[in-house]
């Protein structure tokens, strides 16, 4: 078995399968797609037409990247549109939620729909939310699912939840996770380990007297497994200039790790940053600037974890850099080689199968031994897996 540097990734179409207690994907904010795994094949869930504006479809993916079957609409009711997908897995079945306009007689609503691990829809569409609702995000922690979505507390917006069995029956009411109220709390994300969730969400305002001093800054709550509010709501973000945007968050089972961008803290534009948490909700150690290139614009940043280590991929737009990129941690929050480039397209979403990663971008992939030799075809929706880099071999960096 050959070993080999971050810097110098290979990609492989080819992954061991490892079942997982609790789901394992990146959780991110406004995102027109997803991806989980279900022990043995992903679940891709994207927008596309349903004949009556946009709709939600999947694609069961294999092992080795190829598609199972062909592509499906999971929404049944199809006016106005259904968007922003986000999917979760019990291990055997996938629990897809979405937004709908209007299905629910107010702007939006949450939606979700049981799929059966062969693609076929398991039950009917069922309605999450009891209020207006936009933005949903799901986890598995091994016993429940939890969806969670911003919506009306009385002052903008708020975060919210509710339980779902693995049977698909909602577990008692909708509850509010926000504790701090005023302005907005919005664009939340959510990741469990095999107990609890944390849910991460942007809070603030435009005018610069958010929660945080400034606009907007990265929030979290730990949740248990049965509903309740564990500690309290935490600010994560330690630099509070300007705005903090787009969590993401990811689990090991050991620690959490959440990634966001911020603009103009990395001297030039947006940058990607994060931090490490414990099980527990307390901040280790301290915030991480993520990306090494810092001209022009970083942004839309994706965590993903395999158990042990984790994946930060984003979106570079600069003079002289642009593309996909990543960056490898340990489980401490240590940098595992150099940042490198995954493809010249915009990335869309990442899972893991609990050893190697899978990227989903728009306009590239490749079976790889230099990330520098990217082909770019000239087709879409396609995947790149990228093998993790062995300890013993990589090149380690201070957080400092």
């Amino acid at each position: 078995m050959k070993i080999f540097e971050a810097k110098s990734l290979m990609f492989f179409f080819f992954l061991l399968s490892i079942t997982m207690l609790f789901t394992q994907k990146a959780n991110c904010t406004v995102s027109i797609s997803d991806i989980t795994r279900n022990g043995n094949d992903y679940l891709f869930v994207f927008e596309d037409g349903d004949g009556n504006e946009k709709g939600v479809s999947g694609q069961l993916k294999s092992n080795t990247g190829s598609a199972i079957g062909s592509s499906f609409t999971i929404n049944t009711y199809t006016l106005n549109e259904q968007s922003k997908p986000s999917v979760a897995s019990d291990n055997t079945n996938f629990l897809v939620t979405w937004q709908s306009a209007y299905q629910d007689g107010y702007a939006s609503g949450i939606y979700g729909q049981f799929i059966s691990s062969n693609g076929s829809k398991v039950g009917s569409e069922f309605r999450i939310n009891a209020y207006t609702a936009s933005d949903p995000s799901v986890g598995y922690n091994g016993s429940n699912y939890l969806t969670v979505w911003d919506g009306q507390d009385g002052n903008y917006t708020g975060i919210y939840g509710q339980r779902i069995s693995a049977e698909g029956t909602k577990i008692g009411s909708e509850f509010q996770i926000n504790t701090y109220t005023q302005y907005d709390q919005r664009n939340p994300s959510v990741t469990p380990n095999s107990d609890n969730f944390l849910i991460t969400w942007e809070s603030g305002w435009h005018t610069g007297s958010g929660q945080d001093g400034d606009r907007h800054g990265i929030f979290g709550q730990i949740v248990s497994g049965d509903g309740a509010l564990i500690g309290s709501e935490l600010q994560i973000n330690t630099y509070t200039i300007e705005s903090q945007l787009n969590s993401c968050v990811a689990s090991n089972d050991e620690n959490y790790f959440v990634v966001w961008m911020s603009q103009d803290q990395d001297g030039n534009d947006l940058g990607v940053f994060g931090q490490l948490i414990s099980r527990n909700g307390d901040l280790v150690g301290d915030e991480i600037q993520i990306n090494t290139y810092t001209d022009g614009i970083q942004g839309e940043p994706y965590v993903v974890s395999n158990g042990d280590n984790f994946l930060v991929t984003w979106l570079s737009n600069g003079f002289s850099q642009s593309g996909i990129y990543g960056q490898f941690f340990d489980s401490n929050g240590m940098f595992l080689g150099d940042e490198f480039k995954i493809s010249n397209g915009s990335i869309i979403v990442t899972a893991t199968d609990g050893q190697n990663y899978l990227v989903r971008y728009d306009n590239g992939w490749g079976i790889l031994n230099s990330p520098e030799a990217v082909p770019e075809p000239s087709v879409i929706l396609l995947f790149a897996f990228i093998g993790i880099p062995f300890l013993m071999n990589t090149k380690k960096h201070d957080r400092n």
